[in-house]
């Protein structure tokens, strides 16, 4: 991506910037993880435990209520350690490869800049399945990050990864190639691009690109769900116990969704694959079950790619003004 240009950076540019890219990348992602994170938290109540919320401010006041601020963070100490790697990645592979299938002036056509996002939503998913793992099984869970890699492994770890790959590569697709074209039309006759519009062109990416992947995000997140009694929200944080129960103790209904939270007596489905776990949802919650929390997903990535595109942005101007 350009800094204050309408085209992308020349081949040599960002080849030769690309460690410096890594650390900007990461740095960016860090402060946009942080920003929103708690916004995050309230996204996957409201996937995991659709029955027990109206909607997404009740959601978070209810949780603030029940368990306290506290509780909105937690999960952030693995989001951070993975969110660091993930959108280093991310950033310098799609800058890498848009260098690389760049024209000669530069400039990039839509297939090759979907392309360039398809790769880096590939190279990102080693870093951000182990995190999302984490977070989701931290915030039904009292057992730290320690423990629970101790508990689910390597392969508990990337659990649900081809569900991930399956959300990543689209959705960085449509992303990247969305944002080179708004930062494009932003810039001004001049090649001036304002820091107002990179923040602008990222949450309008950002926001379509999540739309379009809650289907993807929805299984990813039901996958990776651990089965292990230990994580149940009612068992090991007493304060959803009394939220927990009605949906702990009724069959699955129009309401709920397949892969519900445990209970000392029953446990959620083990899904078989993408199209089984996909097959349950429809069963259970018909079209709008795949597109459950929604509105909280586009709410959560919108500002979390804005923000990180900001301080991406502000990063690499204050290294080319010598400022940084």
């Amino acid at each position: 991506m350009a800094s204050q240009s309408s085209k992308p950076s020349p081949k040599h540019s960002a080849n030769k910037n690309i460690l410096q890219n890594i650390l900007f990348g990461g740095v960016a992602g860090v402060i946009g993880q942080s920003s929103v994170y708690p916004l995050y938290t309230i996204k996957t109540h409201l996937q995991r435990y659709p029955a027990h919320y109206n909607n997404f401010v009740q959601a978070g006041a209810k949780i603030y209520r029940q368990t306290g601020l506290r509780s909105l963070y937690r999960g952030l100490g693995p989001a951070l350690i993975g969110v660091f790697p993930e959108k280093a990645i991310k950033l310098s592979v799609n800058d890498y490869l848009t260098a690389v299938l760049s024209r000669p002036d530069g400039s990039i056509s839509v297939p090759m800049a979907m392309l360039a996002g398809g790769g880096a939503g590939l190279s990102q998913v080693v870093a951000t399945n182990p995190m999302e793992v984490l977070m989701i099984n931290m915030h039904t869970s009292n057992r730290s990050m320690a423990q629970l890699v101790s508990q689910l492994g390597i392969s508990g770890l990337y659990k649900g990864a081809s569900a991930t790959l399956l959300r990543d590569i689209p959705f960085s697709m449509l992303f990247f190639s969305m944002n080179t074209f708004m930062r494009a039309y932003f810039t001004d006759s001049n090649g001036n691009l304002p820091m107002s519009k990179v923040f602008i062109a990222g949450i309008l990416s950002g926001s379509t690109a999540a739309a379009a992947s809650t289907p993807a995000d929805v299984i990813k997140t039901h996958l990776q769900y651990t089965s292990h009694s230990s994580t149940s929200p009612s068992k090991s944080n007493p304060k959803l116990a009394s939220a927990s129960h009605s949906l702990h103790s009724q069959p699955p209904s129009s309401t709920s969704v397949p892969s519900r939270p445990l209970s000392s007596s029953a446990a959620p489905p083990q899904y078989q694959g993408i199209a089984h776990c996909a097959k349950s949802i429809w069963a259970s919650r018909g079209i709008s079950g795949f597109f459950s929390g929604v509105g909280p997903r586009v709410l959560t990535i919108s500002p979390l790619f804005g923000v990180t595109l900001f301080f991406y942005d502000i990063q690499r101007r204050l290294k080319e003004s010598g400022k940084l």
